[in-house]
């Protein structure tokens, strides 16, 4: 045989790669990094974590004067009205809003009612507390119906503080649902420095 072709032969019988000791060796030292990954995670997962919060609280003088405000204010009903339990609440719902509920019993049974303010700016008018409404009634945001038991429920965002656009809040009764005969039954004086 040629000299090279002996030279290739046995270069072919002799085995290369990583011996048996050494592939052993490596494995053993994956293992026991991955248990000991494996065993860090765990006791994470079980210990007491500590998150630090950092809070910075600022207030405007007009945020300090809403804090020290009265939210409720009870209705002192007309001479000769049966109206019982009437509450007024207002309370701020975001930067300028103010959710305003009114809850009234001893009401007409299904009697429609409505609600207005007396502008504590200019002339003193009454004025429905919204004119916000979706038909060509400019009051029907500021109606609402007694159930058959006379208790009636009202409920609405205004933009801007009631208890300062407002003297105070009525409550007219609108007998046979007309405007023309409208009777004052209760009203709510709001008590805040202006």
């Amino acid at each position: 045989m040629p000299q090279t072709v002996q030279n290739m032969i046995k270069f072919s019988d002799r085995k290369s790669g990583v011996t048996n000791v050494a592939f052993a060796g490596t494995l053993i030292v994956l293992i026991a990094v991955a248990g000991l990954g494996f065993g860090l995670y765990g006791t994470a997962l079980n210990s007491p974590k500590t998150v630090v919060v950092t809070n910075t609280n600022v207030m405007s003088e007009t945020l300090t004067q809403t804090m020290t405000q009265n939210y409720s204010y009870a209705f002192a009903p007309s001479s000769g009205a049966m109206i019982r339990n009437a509450l007024l609440l207002t309370a701020p719902v975001g930067m300028n809003d103010y959710a305003v509920s009114i809850h009234a019993e001893g009401l007409v049974s299904t009697g429609t009612y409505l609600v207005e303010g007396t502008l504590a700016a200019g002339s003193m008018q009454t004025a429905p507390i919204s004119t916000q409404s979706m038909t060509m009634n400019t009051t029907a945001a500021s109606e609402f119906q007694a159930d058959k038991n006379g208790t009636g429920l009202f409920w609405i965002e205004l933009v801007g503080n009631p208890a300062s656009t407002f003297e105070n809040i009525q409550l007219y009764f609108l007998q046979g649902g007309s405007m023309q005969n409208e009777m004052l039954i209760a009203t709510a004086t709001f008590t805040i420095a202006r």
